[in-house]
């Protein structure tokens, strides 16, 4: 289903301004009073033709669930290369890098889930991620 105009511009306000739902309803309505806009956007999240829409574009600039996943394995499994004394190359876990990935995926789970995003996750992809947390603890 197609949107109208003002939805299509939500949908990408809303995307701009990090999954804030009620700052993308004042970007496109200034004049209206942030009580209002949030229970406006709360009424445009809800309709799935709007999540469907942001969905769409998230999988259009790499960020849809299957992808996000890959580089959080990426990030989960990086390692830092470096010469020793001997100069032999080693690698190590580089911990910083894996825990932003975690940080990433995490942060970015939860804003759909905050948007109302119904993510459909089969029982392996949930067990992944709680893996992935369990091993490298949470941020």
């Amino acid at each position: 289903m197609e949107l109208k105009p003002s939805q299509e511009m939500f949908v990408q306000s809303y995307l701009k301004n990090n999954a804030h739902g009620t700052k993308a309803y004042l970007d496109i309505h200034p004049d209206i009073k942030e009580a209002s806009a949030r229970v406006n956007a709360s009424r445009l999240l809800a309709n799935i033709s709007i999540r469907t829409r942001i969905l769409e574009q998230l999988e259009e600039h790499g960020l849809g669930f299957k992808e996000v996943v890959k580089k959080l394995a990426e990030f989960l499994n990086a390692k830092r290369c470096f010469v020793n004394h001997k100069g032999e190359k080693e690698y190590v876990d580089n911990r910083a890098l894996q825990l932003q990935g975690l940080t990433l995926i995490l942060r970015l789970y939860d804003s759909l889930i905050k948007s109302g995003v119904h993510l459909s996750l089969t029982t392996d992809e949930l067990s992944k991620i709680e893996q992935m947390v369990n091993e490298h603890g949470t941020p």
